[in-house]
């Protein structure tokens, strides 16, 4: 990726379900989250529960489009917080699909998760518990130290090379849980394509559940497990593109 696609704004709305990162994380008053910060949306939502969120993105055009958001919000100007205006070059991607329509979708649904019950007021209150900053969340990893939860997104996947396979997740992970105390939690919401690329050419039929199907996690380090309640209650919520799920610290 160049510096110029790093400079565009990709995404001014998140295209995941937010009760879906709330519920799987299960975030409480003393947890300390490190995030990517994609649009502002997951870490506006997290400061809300959370201590402290940290938030990360490589790319400095989010990261500005965030704390912009951060300085409405904090002005008590939710109307502009809220950018009902989709600009990001990928607003609208979902199902595999970009369009004027997903987009307004999506912004209808991340506005109504902020309007809900005063929301916004409680946001504002928690924000000087809110970091923004511009890195690659896999490499910050190891100096950012005391957070109990990681929100990945789909950072693991995202430019998919045939060479990324099941030692490369395995390492990257294990990178990830070495700064988790014990059942902390890491949350992902494209597990389908972590599985598939960590086990290319493996036995991937997956785990089949009471209340649903979650791929293969034995690519997993052994610092880590599959928290199979928390991924079913974000599957509940996700029902679009994506296939989170929360790994445990053992």
């Amino acid at each position: 990726m160049d510096k110029s696609e790093k400079s565009q704004l990709w995404y001014s709305c998140t295209n995941e379900n937010l009760d879906a990162i709330m519920a799987g994380l299960n975030i409480g008053s003393v947890d300390r989250v490190l995030s990517v910060a994609g649009s502002g949306d997951q870490p506006l939502a997290m400061i809300e529960k959370a201590a402290h969120v940290f938030a990360v993105d490589s790319n400095l055009a989010q990261i500005d489009f965030v704390l912009a958001r951060v300085k409405a919000i904090a002005s008590g100007n939710y109307y502009g917080a809220n950018c009902f205006i989709s600009r990001g070059c990928y607003d609208g991607c979902i199902k595999g699909s970009k369009s004027s329509q997903n987009a307004r979708e999506l912004t209808k649904r991340r506005n109504t998760y902020f309007w809900d019950e005063n929301r916004l007021d409680r946001i504002r209150a928690q924000l000087k518990g809110l970091e923004v900053k511009q890195g690659d969340i896999l490499e910050l990893v190891q100096d950012i130290r005391g957070f109990s939860k990681v929100y990945l997104s789909n950072v693991l996947g995202f430019g998919y090379t045939s060479n990324m396979k099941e030692a490369w997740i395995n390492e990257l992970l294990s990178k990830v849980a070495d700064g988790l105390p014990r059942d902390g939690l890491i949350y992902v919401a494209n597990h389908n394509r972590v599985s598939f690329m960590a086990l290319s050419g493996k036995n991937n039929r997956g785990i089949r559940l009471d209340k649903g199907f979650i791929e293969d996690s034995s690519f997993l380090p052994s610092s880590l497990c599959l928290d199979k309640d928390l991924t079913i209650l974000a599957r509940n919520y996700e029902r679009d593109e994506w296939h989170p799920a929360i790994y445990r610290k053992k």
